[in-house]
This record gives C-alpha cells, structure tokens and sequence, in this order.
C-alpha cells in the first residue's frame, strides 16, 4: 500500500483555502456590486437630476444603506474563510470594521459603482481615457487603503506585521477599479437595467478575484494559507 506523503496533504488543504478566498473575495464583491449598483441606479430613476435639499439627505442615507449591504457582503465572504485561518476571528469584528469602512467609503462619494450611472447619464468625457483610468486608480488605491487600515484593527489582534495588509488592499483595489473602469466604457445610454446590472455584477466579480488574488499573497506570506 502507498501511502501519500503529508506534505502533499497540507498542500492540497492549503492550495483549497487559498482558492477559498480568493472566491470568496470574489463574491462579495460581486453580489455587493449588483445590489448597491441596482440601488444607486434606482434612486438616480426615482430622484431624476435635479436635488434639493431634503433629496440630497435622502440620497446620502440611500448611498450610506448601500454601503452597508455591499460591505456586509464582502465582510460576511472574508470572514467565512479568515475564521477558518485565524481561530478567534468573530463575524461581528470581521464584518462590523468592513461594514463601517464601506460606509465611509459611500459617505466620501468614492463608491466605483456611481461611475456605472454617470456613464448612462454624461456618456461623453471630455478627459482623455487615460486620465480618466488613472482617476479611477487613484480612487482605488484610496479606497483600498481606507478598507485595508480598517480592517487592520482586527487583523492586528490574529497576524504579526500586519501593516503590509493596507498596502496589498490599495494594490487590490486598484487593480479591481481598474475593472470597474472597463465596465463604464462598455455601459450605453440605451441599456436596459437588466444590462447594466449584469456588466456592473461581472466586472465587481472580476475586481473581487483581483482583490482576493493579491490580498492572498500577503495570507500566504504570513503562513495563514500555509503552501509549503
């Protein structure tokens, strides 16, 4: 009888959690996209252009109720494979700090997903593309970096030298902006919702496995996702 060395074991475990996460990443990100996407894409239907006062409060409490869906999905995802990782991890540390980052993020107007319906209303840009995917970046390295310090107030507790985790955040979710970027180029004025759901879901898909795929470089560095 063979028997399989240990080692190939391990890998095989460690090799399905890496994996994990990475999905997981891409899941959150992907229904959170879809659902706060939907909503902002709704409410700009319901509001129309023009805002008053009372509107724009309104609309701010709209943008901050979907920054609560979309970071309690990607919390809720993360959680389900750091728990695994770092014994200890509750849900409600894990996915409250994910929740209050994203919350943020809506609050400061830095959501990708606004860019979905600002390309059905103002199709045409002046800026050159470039400028305009460097912008889009930018705010994802801003984004990530937010979402990275947050969460790093829990990772703290579970992972020694954590402060790289902010910056595979901000390489993160520049890269998954990026994606978001091709998506706004891709979405038409005369696109059904249906239409802008479905490209706004994909490309948060896509940025998601982005995240997740770099965030895990730093897992693995830190033994969480044990490959050797």
């Amino acid at each position: 009888m063979v028997r399989s060395h240990p080692s190939s074991g391990n890998r095989s475990t460690a090799t399905a959690r890496l994996l994990s996460w990475v999905v997981s990443c891409g899941s959150g990100v992907f229904l959170g996209m879809g659902v706060s996407g939907t909503t902002i894409f709704l409410m700009n239907r319901w509001l129309g252009d023009t805002l008053d006062d009372d509107a724009r409060m309104l609309a701010l409490s709209i943008m901050l109720l979907a920054g609560v869906a979309e970071g309690g999905l990607l919390g809720f995802f993360q959680w389900r494979v750091l728990r695994k990782l770092l014994p200890g991890m509750t849900a409600k540390s894990w996915i409250g700090i994910t929740i209050l980052s994203a919350v943020i993020s809506w609050g400061l107007g830095m959501m990708p997903i606004n860019f979905f319906e600002q390309q059905v209303t103002e199709p045409t840009v002046s800026s050159p593309l470039w400028q305009v995917l460097l912008g889009v970046v930018g705010m994802g390295l801003v984004l990530g970096a937010l979402f990275g310090l947050m969460q790093n107030m829990v990772l703290k507790h579970f992972l020694p030298n954590q402060w790289q985790w902010p910056l595979y955040n901000m390489l993160g979710w520049g890269v998954a902006m990026g994606w978001v970027f091709l998506g706004t180029t891709l979405v038409q004025p005369e696109w059904s919702l249906p239409s802008i759901i479905t490209t706004g879901a994909i490309v948060g898909g896509l940025g998601g496995l982005s995240l997740g795929g770099i965030t895990a470089i730093f897992l693995v560095s830190k033994g969480g996702l044990n490959l050797t």
